[in-house]
């Protein structure tokens, strides 16, 4: 799949959630999606999930761990507490695979 076919499919998927938010989520056609990294807010916003949930999936220690769940990215030198993000990508396969066909 290229770019502007996963443009599309993000597209699609952020139509078929609440106008509220898709508004201002589109993207563009010449994004690189490979490469997009997207922060907690923005994943929030796609999974209309909270923070804690997202935490829980990644928190082997959860009973609501998801082993499945993309990993994250360390954005900054910080050992702890620094900035994260997730690739976009990675996310919408996910979705993909947990999507029923």
């Amino acid at each position: 799949m290229n770019s502007k076919q996963d443009a599309k499919q993000v597209n699609n998927l952020l139509s078929n959630g609440s106008s509220e938010h898709t508004h201002y989520m589109k993207i563009d056609k010449f994004q690189d999606i490979e490469n997009r990294i997207i922060r907690l807010s923005m994943l929030t916003k796609m999974l209309s999930v909270s923070r804690s949930c997202i935490y829980d999936w990644i928190n082997p220690k959860s009973p609501r761990h998801d082993a499945s769940f993309p990993k994250k990215i360390r954005l900054s030198s910080r050992t702890k507490g620094g900035a994260v993000g997730w690739r976009e990508s990675e996310v919408l396969a996910w979705i993909e695979s947990r999507t029923y066909h």
